[in-house]
């Protein structure tokens, strides 16, 4: 792991002294999670999170259901217990179920992908709801902390 790393003044903050360096680490995935939700999320929205146990993840789940006002929120994640205790309504563990074949009982408004698209971005097709208003939003990239919000149909072009 390196030392240093370079980034742009404008993404940089300053750690207060009685902040733990283990705790100011996990800051940048809170302020993704944040600008992702509360920038993109609708309340009563229903929301799917791919990857919630991760940093970014874990962190949306909470923000959903605590400020958002979010109807549903679904995650995938082999760690069940874990998403269980942030509240998801619903974890899909994708090494044994496929989330884009369940039977959600109603489709999603937002997918927050916070894996990086991998090959079932074209997937979101079958889960999301109406094709005008299809929304990914993708918050996997380490050089920076806003989320982008794509067209479904522009969703395949991310790498």
């Amino acid at each position: 792991m390196a030392d240093y790393m370079d980034i742009p003044k404008e993404v940089a903050i300053i750690k207060l002294t009685d902040v733990l360096l283990s705790h100011s680490a996990a800051c940048s995935s809170v302020i993704t999670a944040r600008n992702a939700v509360m920038d993109y999320v609708e309340k009563g929205d229903r929301v799917l999170i791919l990857g919630g146990s991760g940093g970014v993840g874990s962190a949306a789940i909470q923000i959903l259901k605590q400020h958002t006002e979010a109807s549903f929120v679904a995650t995938t994640s082999p760690q069940a217990d874990f998403c269980n205790a942030l509240v998801a309504d619903v974890v899909v563990n994708y090494h044994e179920e496929n989330w884009w074949e369940k039977d959600w009982g109603q489709m999603f408004d937002k997918i927050i992908d916070t894996v990086g698209g991998g090959n079932f971005t074209d997937k979101a097709y079958w889960v999301l709801k109406n094709w005008k208003t299809r929304r990914m939003l993708h918050c996997c990239s380490w050089r920076r902390s806003k989320a982008r919000l794509y067209d479904f149909v522009e969703s395949d072009q991310i790498l």
